[in-house]
């Protein structure tokens, strides 16, 4: 079961598909939509109701941005701790604008961010919502529903690899033979064993069915820092640190393959400046 119990359309373009996550809580440009938004509006309504919506992350991470959002579609605090630089990036001002609290520190390893900010919760006394990623993956597990059965590869956009292990999971679930392309664009995930850890941590220690699903790990053409701007056929924007960066990896011939494109930021940050 879906964070909402609906599945997203598959789109046919000439010679491919999409699966349109970013259809996902969609409406408003100038916020974002997608599965995270999707997930963490599910996870927001079964925290306390003073829980804050919280994340230590990378500072061009937009995951910021969804736990900005995400606060103020809820109308409660959020708090965020990022590494500290000259120049904020565009997520951070985004978020920033929101009304988000953000904390810069240095050097600003992961670990560092995410330990900040349980010990700031802690020092506050404050209730966390907390980032569910085994409830993200089953999520994206359960959007493969609908996948056309012609599809024999998966472009996924990879950063920390839970999406793209739950589109395996999904995937092995069926008992459907595909290949999930992981375009790693954060260099997060550098090997397949990667994901399929993910997935038999959060889905249990699944047989590896002979002929069914294969993963793949590209790297992005690009630094995860560096934005790659494109868009659908039908001039919907791509996420330019996501989607975008993995489009480029589609073939588009044949109809057998589909890009997952997870979701985007808002339609603000995803044009060119």
């Amino acid at each position: 079961m879906t964070a909402n119990g609906q599945l997203t359309p598959v789109e046919r373009f000439d010679g491919f598909y999409v699966k349109r996550e970013d259809l996902a809580c969609a409406g408003n440009p100038l916020m974002p939509c997608g599965a995270k938004v999707r997930q963490y509006t599910a996870m927001v309504k079964a925290a306390p109701a003073n829980a804050v919506v919280a994340v230590g992350c990378s500072r061009f991470s937009a995951m910021q941005i969804y736990v900005a959002a995400a606060a103020k579609q809820f109308n409660r605090a959020a708090l965020i701790v990022v590494p500290a630089a000259r120049q904020r990036s565009q997520a951070t001002r985004w978020a920033m604008a929101q009304g988000a609290e953000v904390v810069e520190v240095r050097p600003g390893y992961p670990s560092q961010c995410r330990a900040i900010l349980r010990r700031l919760a802690k020092e506050r006394g404050l209730a966390v919502v907390r980032w569910n990623a085994k409830a993200a993956a089953q999520d994206a597990a359960a959007q493969c529903a609908n996948l056309p059965p012609e599809v024999r590869r998966i472009v996924v956009p990879t950063g920390s690899g839970l999406t793209a292990a739950g589109v395996l999971a999904g995937l092995m679930q069926a008992r459907r033979f595909a290949v999930v392309q992981c375009v790693s664009v954060s260099g997060m995930v550098r090997d397949a064993g990667q994901i399929w850890r993910l997935a038999e941590k959060h889905f249990g220690d699944a047989p590896r069915y002979l002929g069914l699903p294969w993963v793949e790990v590209l790297p992005a053409t690009l630094p995860y820092n560096e934005p790659f701007f494109a868009h659908l056929p039908d001039d919907t924007p791509l996420d330019p640190f996501y989607a975008a960066k993995a489009y480029e990896f589609v073939r588009r011939q044949g109809r057998t393959d589909c890009l997952w494109t997870v979701g985007r930021r808002p339609q603000t940050l995803c044009q060119a400046i």
